[in-house]
């Protein structure tokens, strides 16, 4: 089997153990939500990500993308 290099931000790293600790049964998504600052939403969400993804479930998906509101200099402003 080959196993995946996956790397994680410090925040992922984190926020993946807390994750883990939900998944098992030994915290509870209240508790989560106070360890890793989201909603309650949000961590149902990250643990349905979890269980069909695994670790790279929680990789953030905006990684290596610009910004929403980054301004392109390359391209000349419109008259």
């Amino acid at each position: 089997m080959v196993e995946e290099l996956i790397s994680l931000s410090r925040k992922e790293l984190d926020k993946l153990s807390v994750i883990e600790r939900v998944e098992r049964g030994a915290l509870r998504q209240v508790d989560a939500v106070l360890l890793i600052n989201r909603s309650t939403r949000r961590v149902r969400r990250l643990l349905v990500r979890y269980r069909k993804q695994g670790e790279q479930g929680l990789i953030s998906r905006r990684r290596d993308k610009p910004r929403y509101c980054q301004i392109n200099f390359s391209k000349p402003a419109k008259p």
